[in-house]
Formats: structure tokens, C-alpha cells, sequence
């Protein structure tokens, strides 16, 4: 009889041992959930910052292509596109006082007819 005792001693044993690692198992399984949901969480947040910084690149891009590369060449330009309207200007002016000279000799060519 004490070996059955003992046995049933034993068998108690492993069965609180077994009840206590099930609970173990279930607190684990509950935190294996805890921690995929932050992780995927975490991964959203990785997701919508990787975007945010590919889109301030593309803008830095986009702003580094307007910033001008040299300052005394664009003002160059400048005042050579300023001088191409002024002649354009002037030789406007000219040609309409030339029309007008040959229009008021026009006139008086057929007046005199």
C-alpha cells in the first residue's frame, strides 16, 4: 500500500505541475497575442513613416531643382532678356514712326492727285 501512496502522491504531483504549466501556457499565448498586435501597430507606424519620409524627399528634390545653382548668371539673363524687350521695344517704336511717316506721305501723295 505505500507504493500506492506514493504513486498517488506522484500522479498528484504531475497533475498540479500540468495544471500549472497549462495556466503558463495560457498566460504565454496571451502575451504572444499582446506583443503581435503591437507589433503590427508598430509596423503601420513604420509603414506610414517610411511614405512620410519618400514623400519629404520627393519634396526636397522638388525644392533643390528651384533653388538657383548660381545667382550672377540668372541675374545675367536677366538683364540680357531686359535688353532683347528694350531693342524689341525700340525697334517696335521705330517701325510704327516709319509706317506712320509713309502712311502721312500716302496722304499727301493722293491728296495731290
Amino acid at each position: 500500500m505505500p507504493r500506492v501512496q506514493e504513486i498517488d502522491s506522484n500522479v498528484k504531483e504531475l497533475r498540479q505541475t500540468i495544471s500549472g504549466l497549462n495556466n503558463h501556457q495560457l498566460s504565454l499565448k496571451a502575451s504572444i497575442k499582446k506583443l503581435k498586435e503591437r507589433a503590427k501597430v508598430m509596423d503601420e507606424k513604420i509603414s506610414n513613416a517610411d511614405f512620410a519620409l519618400v514623400q519629404a524627399v520627393h519634396d526636397n528634390a522638388n525644392f533643390r531643382s528651384k533653388i538657383v545653382q548660381s545667382p550672377d548668371k540668372l541675374q545675367r539673363a536677366r538683364e540680357e532678356k531686359k535688353s532683347f524687350q528694350t531693342e524689341a521695344k525700340n525697334a517696335e517704336r521705330a517701325a510704327m514712326q516709319s509706317f506712320q511717316n509713309k502712311t502721312a506721305i500716302l496722304e499727301v501723295y493722293t491728296k495731290g492727285l
